[in-house]
């Protein structure tokens, strides 16, 4: 990728996420995350919510490395709620000697960032830092260890994901944590060949009304295998490296993974179609696509 093209996908990427919301996924996804992903979240990690599980596992390093201030990091942090949410988890647990560094890219982002910080008055334990992950090094900190650093769904967006990862292993040290949630399917958020075939089939069976792709428009009476990098963005650019990286530079305490299948039809281009009862009951609705 040459440096224009890194220019132009770096303003596009700005651009999307200057007004559109960050946390909008359909209410199909809220059925399928609360009916089946949240029972395997709390047998593998005790908990029933992503700030739960950020801030728990906080907590438990906290207990075994009593640093005078606990030291997080949060790299893309978007505009905050997350770590607003983990920080108030933490002040709730009684853990309240903290600092949490939030990383972003976005100017837009860091307002609305600084903005919820201030509206929830924890200036005094939150910061945002404008900072490119792709360049990103643990070493432009001064050297500061950090008990744990968060990274919520951004992975996917990383180019330089070896350099990252290499910063975040010298940021955690050797008692620190590195804790993830996020995208590790094929490139562009695509669908391999195993699980295309099986798609392909279910979605001969399914009526047009639920086939309408929200992001371009059109009803895809075919499956439309749809390579999000073809938007000249960031979006799932290097998806697939995540989990083989991490192996290799990381050692994995806890580890879930889920979806594949249902996140064809749970996320933002086709999930908005299943809005109607009729469909979670499996029986064919009559709303229309919009």
């Amino acid at each position: 990728m040459t440096g224009r093209e890194y220019k132009a996908r770096v303003a596009r990427q700005i651009a999307q996420y200057a007004t559109a919301p960050l946390h909008d996924a359909p209410p199909i996804y809220e059925y399928w995350s609360n009916t089946y992903l949240r029972p395997k979240l709390n047998a593998v990690f005790g908990v029933d919510s992503m700030t739960a599980f950020y801030a728990e596992h906080i907590i438990q390093r906290v207990a075994v490395t009593p640093d005078p201030v606990t030291r997080i990091l949060s790299i893309g942090a978007g505009d905050a709620e997350l770590e607003v949410e983990v920080a108030q988890h933490l002040l709730s647990r009684g853990i309240v000697t903290f600092r949490l560094e939030c990383l972003e890219l976005s100017p837009a982002l860091i307002e609305r960032a600084n903005r919820r910080i201030s509206d929830a008055g924890l200036s005094s334990h939150l910061s945002v830092i404008q900072s490119d992950l792709n360049s990103w090094s643990a070493a432009k900190r001064s050297s500061r260890h950090y008990t744990a650093v968060l990274a919520n769904y951004i992975l996917h967006h990383i180019v330089e994901l070896e350099r990252l990862f290499e910063g975040v292993a010298a940021a955690i040290g050797s008692s620190g944590v590195f804790l993830t949630a996020d995208m590790i399917g094929r490139d562009g958020h695509m669908r391999w060949p195993e699980a295309l075939g099986i798609i392909t089939a279910l979605w001969d069976t399914l009526p047009d009304e639920l086939k309408y792709n929200h992001h371009l428009g059109v009803t895809d009476y075919t499956f439309n295998n749809w390579d999000c990098c073809r938007d000249g963005g960031f979006e799932g650019v290097r998806a697939q490296d995540i989990l083989p990286l991490l192996v290799r530079r990381f050692h994995f305490e806890k580890f879930l993974a889920a979806g594949n299948l249902t996140d064809v039809f749970c996320g933002r281009l086709y999930g908005p179609n299943y809005l109607n009862p009729a469909h979670l009951s499996g029986t064919r609705g009559h709303r229309r696509p919009h």
